[in-house]
Formats: structure tokens, C-alpha cells, sequence
């Protein structure tokens, strides 16, 4: 099982938004369609991330991140996305507490992955984020009525240039792995 958060913030009021999922067991090993997705549209990022503060992300990890949003960023004719360290060091002290909620700051725009098997990839993470893309009604710019795509919109809002992330495979509670991507400035302003 699976718990998603999704933080929305419009007119000074702050929704939170949790969905429970349950999904099939997943291999260990990267199902070769996620891994032919993101190697076939990913281009690499323009520069090498290189941050000060510690992050439980390696750097293949913080690639795969950047590559999964700008490879969706790209699909969409949205500009790329850049790796922030600033916000990864907000993100990995946000995991690192092991509780999944989102933070009470409306300055920035927040994901939240949660699974109870540690051994969760970030490419699994960002595939679930992505899938969230069949909810968006481009139309009215919302997700379908009872539906979440506020992951899905806050990877691709056109406003956010910025992205950091954390993540936590070792939360003493329910969930045992907790990726935090935070974002500036915030997304998913209009919902």
C-alpha cells in the first residue's frame, strides 16, 4: 500500500489532500517498460549537481529525478527543471522526521511519495506521480472529480524552475520509505 499527500494552496487557504493506493506487488527490479520510458525521453541534465549539505539521494538518483521531470517538462513544452539544493537540504530534513505530511509553508510546492517497502525506487515514485497525468483535464485545468492529479500537475507547473528532493528509507512508522520533492516557487496555485 501506498499513501500519496498532495498539498494545495489557492486564496490564502490550504488543502491537503491523502490518498490511500493500493497497488500490486512490485519487483525489485525496474520493469522494463519504466526503464525504456525514462531512457528513451530523458535528456541529461545540463549540469552536475554537486550540494554541500548530506543527501540520503544518490547522485544517479538525483538524475533520474531531473530526467523524469524534464523528460514529462519536454512532452509538454515546458521548460526544464533545476536541481535546487537549498530546497533538497528542506526536503531531506522534511524526510528525514519520518512522518508523512507536508509542511506548513505556502512559499513552496511539496510532493510526497510514501510505501511501506523501503526498496521502492525513485523512478517507481516518479511513475506513480506521472500516471497521475490520465487525471488532468487540460480543459478545466483540474483533475477529474474524484480523482488526484495534483502530483502530476505540481511536476509539470509551468511556474516552478526549481526542485529538491529527500528521502527517508528508514521511518520507524507505517511507511517506510518517504520522498519529499519540494519546489519553487510553489505550483498548483490555481487549484
Amino acid at each position: 500500500m501506498q499513501f500519496i499527500l498532495s498539498r494545495i494552496t489557492a486564496a490564502g487557504i490550504t488543502i491537503v489532500i491523502a490518498a490511500a493506493v493500493i497497488v500490486a506487488q512490485v519487483p525489485q527490479q525496474k520493469s522494463p517498460v519504466v526503464a525504456t520510458v525514462t531512457a528513451a525521453k530523458a535528456p541529461q541534465p545540463k549540469s552536475a549537481v554537486a550540494c554541500q549539505e548530506p543527501n540520503e539521494l544518490s547522485k544517479d538518483e538525483i538524475v533520474q529525478i531531473l530526467n523524469s521531470h524534464n523528460a514529462e517538462r519536454s512532452s509538454t513544452k515546458i521548460p526544464d527543471i533545476v536541481w535546487d539544493c537549498r530546497l533538497a537540504d528542506i526536503a531531506q530534513k522534511w524526510a528525514s522526521r519520518g512522518v508523512a505530511e507536508h509542511q506548513d509553508n505556502d512559499e513552496i510546492g511539496e510532493n510526497i511519495f510514501v510505501a511501506t517497502d523501503p526498496a521502492y525506487s525513485v523512478d517507481q515514485a516518479m511513475v506513480h506521480w506521472l500516471a497521475e497525468k490520465q487525471n488532468f483535464v487540460p480543459e478545466s485545468h483540474s483533475c477529474a472529480p474524484g480523482k488526484t492529479c495534483t502530483h502530476y500537475t505540481q511536476v509539470v507547473a509551468r511556474i516552478s524552475v526549481r526542485v529538491g528532493c529527500g528521502i527517508n528509507r528508514n521511518a520507524s512508522g507505517k511507511w517506510k520509505l518517504i520522498l519529499v520533492c519540494d519546489y519553487d516557487p510553489a505550483g498548483n496555485v490555481d487549484f
